[in-house]
């Protein structure tokens, strides 16, 4: 059973929510699926971070040694834009696999909306990196596409 502050993800493995250091989250994982960062939105949420507002917290893997980021890239610049040292962070268990797997289904129902270039970039990634999965489990992961 899960500790205090912990929450169940996959069965049997605990999620946890707790704060980390920016310098220990890695962002260079492969697990950035947008096509590119939207330099207002980065802008904005700094911005709002100095004046108090609170986010939700990012998502992150760990593998027993490093901190995947895979959801709230803008967020994590944007704490480090406006000198914060940590960022409130979901983290799951599992290794980078697991958590591109995770990035590429991220956003689809919340946050801020994906482009058709971040949509055709997760389904690139998910056909390159997952051979295992069907056309039909990477649409679904993927979600709704609009072009």
């Amino acid at each position: 059973m899960p500790g205090p502050g912990a929450a169940t993800g996959s069965p049997g493995r605990p999620v946890v929510v707790r704060a980390i250091k920016l310098e220990d989250i890695s962002l260079d994982a492969g697990t950035q699926i947008r096509a590119g960062m939207r330099e207002e939105v980065v802008s904005e949420y700094a911005e709002r971070m100095l004046a108090g507002d609170q986010f939700p917290p990012v998502d992150v893997f760990f593998d027993g040694t490093a901190y995947y980021l895979v959801d709230g890239f803008h967020r994590v610049l944007a704490a480090s834009r406006a000198k914060l040292s940590v960022i409130q962070c979901i983290v799951h268990p599992g290794n980078v696999s697991d958590a591109i797997w995770f990035a590429i289904g991220a956003n689809r129902k919340n946050g801020l909306q994906r482009t058709a270039m971040d949509k055709r970039r997760a389904i690139e990634t998910a056909l390159g990196a997952f051979s295992d999965k069907t056309q039909s489990q990477i649409a679904l992961h993927v979600g709704p596409i609009r072009w």
